[in-house]
Parts: structure tokens; C-alpha cells; sequence
């Protein structure tokens, strides 16, 4: 990484230092999850804003899920502490400034988290030939660095709760 402090790339990102969530579910976004993280995003503001919160929404999303967020009295502003983005362009900077990140569990997602270190909550696809993502979630549950939830089990209130037990 080209930027390897958190505090180097929470500056280049703009972030306090309140916890960073990072999520995202697919370069086109995931339907399901987009939907929702727009309500997690209702109960982070719910609880007072207590994590920056930056999610990639992905291409298929994009058109709809700010006006979703919109309708649940969720304020996406330049300075947080919600950030929709179509895309990250430069994932190693956030990746390295996230405490948790939230995503699927492709074989590049789970990579990318073991090298950054960060600690995760994985949503495997139930979409996928012969359930690989919920095996690879597996091997890092196994080794204490991440936790899953089923996509038939995820709500945002199970989240929710999921991120409190690994942040506070």
C-alpha cells in the first residue's frame, strides 16, 4: 500500500476519528445488501452517528440506492459521516482506514482483508457455484479474523448488533 498508517489514510480521506465501517458488496452492487445497508445507515443515525460509514453502492445501485437512503432521513454530505460512493477507486487507502469492513466473501475480498488486517463481517453470496464464498468466510473464521452472517439471516438489526459486539 502505498499510504500503510491508518492515520495517514484517514487524513487523505477526510475521517475523524470516530470508527470506520467500510462496505461494499460487488463492483455492481448487490440489491439485497444495498437495501440493507440503507437501513443499517438508518440506525447508525438512529444511534447518533457513532461510525463514519463508507459504502461502494457499485454501478447497478447507484441510480436508486441515494434516493433510498434519502427517503430513511439519512444525510449524505462531503464531510460525512456517510459516504456513498458508485465506486472506491483506491481501495488500499480505504481498506487501511476502516476498523470493520462488511462485504461479500470472494476469493479477492477475503484476500484483500487478511493482507490489510482489518477485522470483518462477511455476507458469502448464496449465488455462487458450490457455495465458495461461505467455505472461504469460513477459513477466516477459522483463524479469528472475521465474522459471518447468511444472507437469509441479515438484517440490518443483526448487523447492527454484529458491529457493536466488534467495535465497542
Amino acid at each position: 500500500f502505498i499510504y500503510n498508517k491508518k492515520s495517514e489514510c484517514r487524513e487523505k480521506l477526510g475521517l475523524d476519528s470516530r470508527p470506520v465501517i467500510l462496505s461494499a458488496f460487488g463492483s455492481q452492487g448487490a440489491k439485497a445488501m444495498n437495501e440493507m445497508t440503507a437501513e443499517l445507515l438508518r440506525l447508525e443515525k438512529e444511534a447518533g452517528y457513532p461510525y463514519q460509514h463508507i459504502h461502494a453502492v457499485g454501478s447497478y445501485g447507484w441510480d436508486w440506492m441515494p434516493r433510498l437512503v434519502a427517503e430513511k432521513g439519512v444525510e449524505v454530505k462531503e464531510d460525512g459521516p456517510i459516504y456513498l460512493k458508485e465506486y472506491l477507486y483506491d481501495m488500499p487507502t480505504a481498506m487501511v482506514a476502516a476498523d470493520l469492513v462488511i462485504g461479500r466473501a470472494g476469493a479477492s475480498s477475503c484476500n484483500e482483508v487478511a493482507v490489510a488486517g482489518v477485522p470483518c463481517i462477511l455476507i458469502p453470496s448464496p449465488n455462487v457455484t458450490a457455495n465458495h464464498q461461505e467455505k472461504n468466510a469460513m477459513a477466516l473464521v477459522d483463524q479469528g479474523a472475521a465474522a459471518v452472517i447468511l444472507e437469509k439471516d441479515c438484517t440490518a438489526e443483526v448487523v447492527m448488533a454484529k458491529i457493536r459486539e466488534l467495535l465497542e
